[in-house]
């Protein structure tokens, strides 16, 4: 007498670029609450550990650089605009998001990634415009309408 279980399969599936996504989304979240919580340390104590969290993420930089030279695709230059974002060089971010476009030019992903570096340089207009570039290609995008909400508040309360 045999017993069949049914196991069910999950129902959701995680891709890459998502996986990444929500690193770049929860790695400065999780840097900022731990700045704050310790902030009962010496001043002296939190820049230093500031400085060293950005020399750390900068490290990331030359790796992801090299394997987007040495082989440039969609991926790999995600990855590199990860790396320049994680080190706070927004900009730089901005254009290897773009460059990866030109090998995926329909990546909400990328898109929202934009986003979020002009919003960390307070660059509203710019942000918005990119949050309406991704939910144009996946108007289903969570990630992207949260962040185009919020960029709309914080641009309403900057006067920018």
């Amino acid at each position: 007498m045999s017993t069949e279980t049914n196991v069910a399969e999950p129902s959701f599936k995680i891709s890459y670029a998502t996986a990444i996504l929500t690193l770049v989304i929860l790695i400065p979240i999780v840097y900022i609450v731990a700045t704050n919580l310790s902030s009962s340390a010496a001043p002296q104590q939190q820049e230093v550990t500031k400085n060293q969290n950005i020399t750390t993420a900068a490290s990331g930089i030359e790796p992801a650089l090299k394997a987007a030279e040495s082989n440039p695709n969609y991926e790999t230059y995600l990855n590199l605009g990860l790396a320049y974002y994680n080190a706070a060089n927004y900009l730089e971010s901005v254009s290897a998001w773009e460059k990866a476009l030109e090998y995926n030019p329909q990546s909400a992903v990328a898109y929202n990634n934009i986003a979020a570096a002009y919003g960390a340089l307070e660059m509203w207009n710019e942000e918005i415009a990119a949050c309406e570039k991704a939910l144009a290609i996946d108007p289903n995008m969570a990630l992207a309408k949260n962040n185009l909400e919020w960029a709309k508040k914080m641009k309403a309360e900057s006067g920018k």
